[in-house]
């Protein structure tokens, strides 16, 4: 059995340097190190040394950053590229409305196995049930974020909460803090409950 590396984005400097700058000279400086810009050609060279398969993730939030996506269909073409290394998941921008549904539709098409959802990035919204009955219909698997450990407004969740039979996610974003809805409609087609908790 092949390991598999869950959660990986582009290190390709149009991800990098256009779409999360800003984030990267953070981390760079917090982490006192200097993220690598690679190709993708790299990068399955390097998954494909240590004989590991990598899931591969599109990013979308470009109405809430304003900052450009990483297409499906750049994360599709690496798959078909390199089908032995990469497993590709899509992304949709929730916030795009009629055209986030359209885009489960074309991540299907394309072959994509999944959807990464990144709900502190592309400010969930309570209204969006419509997109997630077609993510259901599309039978798409969801990659969501979330603190670990589980935090309430910056503090932790005492233990037995974490396993609930209910599986309630609680919410360690600003927004939550401050009492903004995190219902978002994906969570509970997962059964993932976001739920806000008093300070």
């Amino acid at each position: 059995m092949r390991a598999i590396d869950f959660h990986v984005h582009l290190p390709t400097p149009e991800w990098l340097d256009v779409s999360m700058r800003g984030y990267i000279e953070a981390a760079e400086a917090y982490f006192r190190s200097t993220v690598a810009r690679r190709s993708l050609e790299e990068l399955a060279g390097d998954y494909e040394a240590i004989d590991v398969m990598a899931v591969l993730l599109a990013w979308d939030a470009e109405t809430a950053t304003g900052r450009p996506r990483v297409p499906n269909e750049l994360v599709a073409q690496a798959c078909r590229d390199h089908p032995r290394t990469f497993i590709g998941f899509g992304s949709v921008d929730p916030l795009k409305g009629a055209r986030a549904v359209e885009e489960l539709n074309t991540i299907s098409e394309l072959g994509l196995k999944g959807v990464k959802l990144h709900p502190s990035l592309q400010v969930p919204h309570r209204y969006q049930w419509h997109r997630s009955r077609a993510a259901r219909r599309s039978g798409h698997q969801a990659r969501l974020r979330k603190a670990d450990p589980p935090r309430r407004c910056g503090r932790l969740v005492p233990e037995p909460e974490r396993h609930r039979r209910s599986f309630r996610i609680p919410v360690a974003s600003r927004a939550a803090c401050d009492g903004a809805s995190q219902d978002e409609p994906v969570h509970r087609h997962l059964g993932l409950g976001a739920e806000v908790h008093p300070r």
